[in-house]
């Protein structure tokens, strides 16, 4: 209503003329609208903005949530709410100019507390429009989600988590597939080749053996020659022996020789002296005449033993001459003999040495031979362990590949709840 005083013509007032409009039906709404806006603000956090983003008023249910007063907001930007990124974008400036044109916004937002904590409200921005219909401000209702969208965003972590796993689940089931595939193939590949290489040691392994038994043949033979050597030495040893005691015969023999052919000497002395006798005895026999016949024949036969004996007394020096020359050459060639039978002595030695180094070679070589015929044997051993094993693996590669396909399933389903749940 509205009291209007009337003037007359002297300016004093006359009467008073009120013009009136029943307002109950209104005034009732208008007190519901304000018992609900109550209601609303003990249960909600609300806050009044101007058009150009400053802050109006602000309920405690607000205030609360934020960390301020009223005192410290009051005629602020609402961008003291809002992380200086997102208040400085183009987003933000979008968002003003919506409200401004009354255009109604709600949502969840992140709005940043006194303190810089992160909190997160369920909000919804509401132009007022005056009578003429042109927006005059803007309220916001809100509530603090604060703690169900961590637990959302934890959940979502966990969901992103349990995504991310379900692909590396069905990564590595097809990598474990593919994996498997390729294990059961080496596997195969591995016994055929552990067969081969088996097969191959047991030839080795006759061949060893038989090396082994030529080796044991020709440490045989080498013994024999070394027996045989050793027999050669002693006998080398043996002759030079007698060639020395050969020398020394033939040496007396030559000096015997000189000896007898002094004593020879004297006798053709003797010799030629009888001859001499004789000689005289026959002229003297001459001139005795008849007496003296018997004595002439007897100085002839002198004569004649003489010159027998002369004849025998060369023959003898010429053949004892003989034999010191012959002796000297036996001499001599003993000499060789001995020189011979001492460089076989050297021979004999040197191939006795060497035979007994070549026996220890060889024994050596024997022993060498039997360990390698050992570590074949073991070798063709470890290999058919190989092989057993590569059927093992064979085995599980098959059972693994088993597994792979079973997980790959699991992997779908993990999925599919993971799809189930992100759209739930």
């Amino acid at each position: 209503a509205s009291y209007n005083p009337i003037f007359d013509a002297k300016g004093r007032v006359t009467k008073v003329i009120k013009y009136a409009t029943d307002i109950t039906e209104q005034k009732n709404r208008t007190d519901v609208y304000e018992g609900k806006i109550k209601a609303v603000s003990k249960a909600q956090a609300m806050i009044e903005f101007n058009l150009d983003g400053t802050i109006r008023e602000a309920n405690e249910n607000f205030l609360k949530t934020l960390g301020y007063s009223m005192e410290e907001i009051r005629g602020k930007h609402h961008r003291i709410f809002c992380d200086p990124a997102y208040a400085s974008s183009g987003e933000y400036r979008a968002f003003w100019d919506k409200l401004n044109r009354g255009d109604f916004d709600a949502g969840e937002y992140k709005r940043i507390s006194k303190t810089g904590a992160d909190v997160w409200i369920q909000a919804s921005y509401n132009p007022i429009f005056n009578s003429e219909g042109k927006v005059i401000m803007v309220v916001k209702f809100a509530n603090d989600i604060t703690a169900q969208k961590n637990k959302l965003m934890e959940f979502e972590g966990y969901l992103a988590l349990l995504e991310e796993t379900s692909n590396s689940l069905a990564a590595a089931a097809t990598e474990l597939t593919a994996t498997a595939g390729q294990l059961s193939g080496t596997a195969a590949r591995t016994n055929e080749e552990a067969n081969a290489a088996a097969s191959a040691s047991e030839l080795i392994t006759v061949g060893v053996q038989t090396v082994a038994t030529n080796i044991e043949e020709m440490v045989a033979s080498i013994k024999e020659i070394s027996r045989s050597a050793n027999e050669s030495a002693d006998m080398s040893r043996l002759t030079s022996s007698k060639a020395q005691e050969a020398n020394r015969t033939v040496t007396q023999l030559g000096s015997s020789s000189l000896e007898i052919g002094e004593v020879i000497k004297v006798i053709s002395s003797i010799a030629q002296q009888t001859n001499l006798l004789a000689l005289n005895a026959t002229i003297e026999a001459a001139r005795a005449g008849d007496a003296g016949k018997g004595f002439a024949v007897v100085a002839n036969e002198v004569k004649e033993l003489a010159k027998q004996t002369a004849k025998a007394t060369q023959d003898i020096t010429n053949k004892i001459g003989a034999i010191q020359k012959d002796s000297q050459l036996a001499v001599a060639a003993i000499g060789e003999i001995a020189g011979a039978i001492d460089r076989l002595n050297g021979i004999s030695g040197t191939i006795a040495a060497a035979v007994e180094e070549q026996t220890a070679t060889t024994n050596e070589v024997s022993r060498v031979v039997q360990e390698a015929s050992k570590g074949v044997q073991g070798i063709s051993g470890n290999i058919k362990l190989v092989s057993r094993a590569a059927e093992e693996g064979s085995v599980s590669a098959g059972q693994t590949l088993e597994a792979s396909q079973g997980l790959s399933e699991l992997a779908v389903k993990l999925k599919e709840v993971v799809v189930k749940v992100k759209s739930a």
